[in-house]
């Protein structure tokens, strides 16, 4: 029988501030969509993001923050919205029309909470592993192909080659095995928007800077194995880091229907993405052992920098109100 125990927290808050609001054309409603019906009602930093147009939903200056934070943990889950601010003003154009201008700013972030598991007598260890993805290649045929484990316990002696396949220098299976890990994602948008409204239509541009974050730790700890009559342990160490930042141009449409209906489109251009790859792996000499036996300290690092293609993409909504 299995007993299984989950809680969530969920918390919302809101500061607005208006000079003179007066009379807004569309109303205003939170929404976590990207550009979908729910953007023909308001003009919070999401909606603006999403569709510019709906800068101009207002006849007034504004100011606003915003902020979402929620935890729902069952074991490996956590999130946070992350305050997204909103600036905006208008200057009146005719008695039916008016010119906005807005700047928005909003973040979310993915962290988990940090996955640990501890197994005793593992079925497999991590020189088998190594050796297993290894196969019949040499220790630079596995560089080659991406197979850093069993290159860095090569250059760490932990394996060896005799010419013909990778064989532990380090052996037996380890009692104990530790795995730690760790994820982060983080979305930064800011945009700036101009945006002008007429009686029944309401057009929009954006220009916004997009920041992409990611990263992954993986540690694992083995004890004991044997050499030269002595007891020792392995220790391990990943990191996957990723960064990309690049422009993104965007159009926006919101119209009036009759007097119920909201209609809301967008368009995003492609964007050039300039990213950032960052990797390490390392196998730690570890204090533990005595000196000058078993593990030497190795770290294998690879920094690339690319660019990426990110395609267009559109959308319609239709809110009745």
């Amino acid at each position: 029988m299995a007993c299984l125990t989950t809680w969530a927290l969920q918390g919302q808050s809101l500061w607005h501030f208006s000079s003179a609001m007066t009379s807004p054309w569309a109303g205003s409603a939170r929404y976590m969509a990207t550009g979908g019906a729910l953007s023909s009602l308001g003009n919070d930093p999401s909606a603006i993001l999403d569709n510019p147009a709906t800068a101009a939903t207002y006849r007034a200056a504004e100011m606003s923050l915003t902020g979402l934070l929620g935890v729902d943990q069952s074991g490996f889950i956590s999130q946070a919205q992350l305050p997204a601010f909103h600036w905006g003003t208008v200057l009146q154009i005719t008695d039916e029309s008016v010119l906005a201008f807005s700047l928005d700013s909003r973040t979310s972030r993915f962290q988990p909470n940090a996955w640990f598991h501890e197994t005793f007598q593992p079925a497999v260890s991590q020189v088998d592993g190594w050796l297993a993805e290894a196969g019949n290649l040499s220790p630079t045929e596995c560089f080659q192909q991406g197979l850093f484990g069993a290159y860095a316990a090569y250059q760490a002696y932990v394996l060896e080659y005799d010419g013909v396949s990778l064989y532990p220098l380090m052996v037996g299976t380890p009692e104990t095995q530790y795995l730690y890990m760790e994820r982060d994602q983080k979305i930064s948008q800011t945009q700036g928007s101009v945006a002008v409204r007429t009686d029944r239509i309401s057009l929009g541009a954006g220009v916004e800077y997009l920041q992409l974050r990611s990263s992954e730790r993986l540690s694992i700890f083995e004890y004991p194995y044997a050499q030269d009559g002595y007891l020792l342990n392995i220790y391990t160490r990943q990191l996957d880091s990723l960064r990309s930042g690049g422009l993104r141009f965007r159009l926006g449409m919101l119209a009036k229907v009759g007097e119920g209906t909201r209609i809301s489109a967008f368009w995003t251009g492609t964007s050039l993405l300039r990213s950032s790859w960052y990797y390490r792996y390392r196998i730690y000499d570890n204090p533990a052992n005595p000196a000058n036996v078993g593990v030497d300290a190795f770290e294998l690092y690879q920094d690339e920098s690319f660019q990426t293609v990110q395609p267009s993409t559109a959308g319609i909504g239709i809110a009745q109100v």
